[in-house]
C-alpha cells in the first residue's frame, strides 16, 4: 500500500499544472498516489492530467458544479476523501515539487506532524517564459522563509512557535506557517475532524484554519528546508475584504467546541 497521498486542487492553469506533474513524475521516490480535482473548470484539464498516466499512479476527479470561482476547501476535501495512506500531502497547481519532495515527507508517516516544504517563488511575469521544468531553477528567487522571526534556516528541521513579531505588532502563531504549497499532515486525523473547512469558499485561509485546529490536537508545525517547492507566482486571487471574511470565520471556528468541521469525517 501507498504511504503518501497528493492532492492537488487546480482550475483552469493548465501551464503551472502541468509543470507541477512533471516535477511529481520525477521523484526519487516514485511509490505515491496523485489526485487532482478540477475545481469546476474546463476539460484541457483533464487532457493535461491523461498525459501522466502512464508515468506515475495519477487519478483524476470533477468538482461539479462547473464554475468560474475558487473552492480550495471542497476540491482538496473531494480529494482527500480517496486517500487512504498514512500521510497526505496537499499541493496546488502551481508548485512544482524538487525530486526528494516525496522522499522527506514520507519519513514522518502518521506522525502528529504539520511538515511544510520550504517555497522559492518564480515571479509572475517569469512563469509564462517557463518551457520546461529544466527552466526553473535558473528562475527561482529566494526560498520563503521568515528570517526576520525565524532565522536563516539551511538544511535542519525546524519547529516553528508562537512568537512575539515586533515587525508585525503581535505575535506570530506558527500555525500561520502552514501554507497548503506542498504540506503533509497525517491523513486519518485530517480526514476524522473533516478536512478543509468548506466555508472558506474563497481562496486562502484554509490552511491556516486546519492547521490551527491541528496543533490544538497536539500537532507541531515543521519546517524542511531541503524539501524545496517552486511556487509559480499568480495575480492575487483574493477578492475585496476577503482578510475580514477569514478573520470573521477565523473566530467563529474559536467558538466552536468540537474540532469536526462540515458535515462530518470525509
Amino acid at each position: 500500500m501507498n504511504s503518501l497521498s497528493v492532492v492537488i486542487a487546480t482550475h483552469n492553469n493548465v501551464h503551472s499544472l502541468s509543470l507541477t506533474l512533471e516535477g511529481f513524475a520525477r521523484q526519487t521516490d516514485p511509490d505515491f498516489v496523485v489526485h487532482v480535482v478540477n475545481d469546476g473548470g474546463d476539460e484541457a484539464v483533464e487532457e493535461v492530467v491523461s498525459e501522466f498516466f502512464a508515468r506515475m499512479n495519477v487519478f483524476y476527479h470533477y468538482l461539479y458544479p462547473k464554475s468560474t470561482e475558487f473552492r480550495a476547501s471542497a476540491a482538496r476535501n473531494l480529494g482527500m476523501r480517496h486517500c487512504n495512506t498514512m500521510r497526505v500531502l496537499v499541493s496546488d497547481e502551481d508548485c512544482v515539487p524538487a525530486s526528494n519532495v516525496i522522499e522527506i515527507h514520507k519519513t514522518y508517516g502518521e506522525q502528529c506532524l504539520i511538515v511544510c516544504s520550504n517555497r522559492s517563488y518564480i515571479m509572475h511575469e517569469e512563469v509564462a517564459q517557463l518551457r520546461s521544468i529544466e527552466d526553473i531553477a535558473s528562475f527561482a528567487h529566494a526560498p520563503r522563509v521568515a528570517v526576520s522571526c525565524y532565522g536563516d534556516h539551511r538544511n535542519q528541521e525546524v519547529y516553528f512557535f508562537d512568537k512575539y513579531d515586533p515587525l508585525i505588532g503581535r505575535v506570530h502563531y506558527a500555525f500561520e506557517d502552514a501554507w497548503s504549497s506542498s504540506v503533509s499532515y497525517p491523513c486519518t486525523l485530517v480526514k476524522s475532524i473533516g478536512g478543509f473547512w468548506e466555508k472558506f469558499s474563497e481562496w486562502g485561509g484554509e490552511d491556516a484554519e486546519l492547521a490551527k485546529r491541528l496543533t490544538r490536537l497536539g500537532c507541531r508545525v515543521l519546517l524542511r528546508p531541503d524539501a524545496s517547492v517552486y511556487h509559480l507566482n499568480h495575480p492575487s486571487r483574493q477578492k475585496p475584504g476577503w482578510e475580514m471574511r477569514c478573520s470573521e470565520l477565523f473566530r467563529e471556528s474559536d467558538r466552536m467546541e468540537t474540532p469536526l468541521r462540515n458535515q462530518g469525517p470525509l
